[in-house]
C-alpha cells in the first residue's frame, strides 16, 4: 500500500543562525527518548527542550552509562502546554536519557554549536527526537551537497540499549556501546555516501561541518540532521523550504538543497516534482 505524507515542518530564522525541522506527531508511546546535541564550550549551550501537551505529566531526566542512572534534575512536573528547557555549557547532553509518564514531544539541540568546538562558525542545532518505538537500525548518510569534498560530514549514533553493535561503512571493526552511550565518526569525503548498521535501536545524526573547517569553502554553518531509519523510508513526500527573509538583504536563503535516498535500482523511477529522474 502507498503512503503520502505532508511533512510538518518548523524553521527558526533569525539572522545569522537559521535552523528547521521536522515535526512528528505525538504517539501514545513517546515516553522514553535519548537526546542528540553537540560539544560545548563557555557562553554556547548545549539543550533540550520538553513540550507537554497532557496535564499531571511527570519525567524524569537521566545521564546513563549502561547499568548506572544518575538524575540531573529533581522530579519535573508539567501541565498542559508547559515547557521545560535544561541547557549547559559545561556538559553535551548528546546521550540524556528523558522518561515520561505521558506522552510528550522533545527536541535536542544546542544554543550555538561549533562543529567541531572552536571551529568558526558556531550555528543553532534543533531536531524533535523520535521515542524509543520510533527508531531502526539501519541508516544511510549522504553527502552534504554545495560542500568541497575535503569538508567530509560527522556522524554520533547513541545507543539506546545494552551491548549495542555499532558498524560504521567507514571503519574495519564494528564498536561495541551501552545504552546512552555514544560514538562519533568523522567522514573525510564529502562526497561517499556511507552506512551505519546498530544491533539494537539506535538514534543517528549528521553534522554539517563549520565553515573554516576547510579553507575557501562556500559560506556555510553547522547543522545537525536527524537519520532516519531504512525502514521508515516513504515512496511520497511532500515538503516545504525554509529562508530566512530580511528585506534589501544580500543573505537570504538564495538556494535549497534536497537530499534524495534510494535503491540504485529505482532511480529510474524517482520524480520530482513531477519530472522523472533526479534532475
Amino acid at each position: 500500500m502507498m503512503t503520502f505524507v505532508f511533512l510538518s515542518q518548523a524553521v527558526k530564522s533569525k539572522q545569522a543562525t537559521t535552523d528547521g525541522f521536522a515535526l512528528f506527531p505525538i504517539t501514545e508511546g513517546a515516553t522514553e527518548f535519548f537526546i542528540p546535541s553537540s560539544g560545548v564550550k563557555r557562553e554556547e549551550h548545549s539543550a533540550f527542550v520538553i513540550a507537554a501537551p497532557l496535564k499531571d505529566t511527570c519525567l524524569e531526566a537521566y545521564i546513563v552509562k549502561g547499568n548506572t542512572y544518575r538524575k540531573i534534575r529533581g522530579l519535573i512536573q508539567l501541565q498542559e502546554y508547559d515547557i521545560f528547557q535544561l541547557e549547559s555549557d559545561q556538559f553535551d547532553m548528546t546521550g540524556i536519557y528523558i522518561n515520561s509518564t505521558r506522552p510528550i514531544a522533545v527536541f535536542g539541540g544546542h544554543e550555538c554549536s561549533e562543529i567541531p568546538v572552536n571551529t568558526r562558525f558556531c550555528d543553532h542545532l534543533v531536531s524533535q527526537v523520535p521515542p524509543l518505538e520510533e527508531l531502526g537500525t539501519a541508516f544511510n548518510i549522504g553527502p552534504i551537497d554545495g560542500r568541497g569534498s575535503d569538508a567530509g560530514y560527522i556522524i554520533r549514533v547513541v545507543a539506546t540499549q545494552q551491548g549495542t553493535s555499532v558498524t560504521f561503512s567507514t571503519r574495519n571493526n564494528p564498536v561495541t556501546l551501552n545504552r546512552g552511550e555514544w560514538e562519533q565518526e568523522t567522514v573525510n569525503d564529502n562526497k561517499l555516501v556511507s552506512t551505519v548498521v546498530c544491533s539494537k535501536p539506535c538514534v543517528v545524526t549528521q553534522y554539517n561541518p563549520s565553515h573554516e573547517v576547510i579553507e575557501n569553502d562556500i559560506e556555510t554553518d553547522a547543522f545537525m540532521t536527524l537519520i532516519p531509519p531504512v525502514d521508515h523510508y516513504l515512496e511520497k513526500m511532500r515538503f516545504g523550504t525554509g529562508k530566512y527573509y530580511d528585506e534589501g538583504s544580500s543573505r537570504n536563503f538564495r538556494t535549497n538543497f534536497v537530499s534524495i535516498m534510494a535503491p540504485a535500482f529505482a532511480l529510474d523511477g524517482v520524480r520530482f516534482d513531477g519530472r522523472v529522474g533526479l534532475m
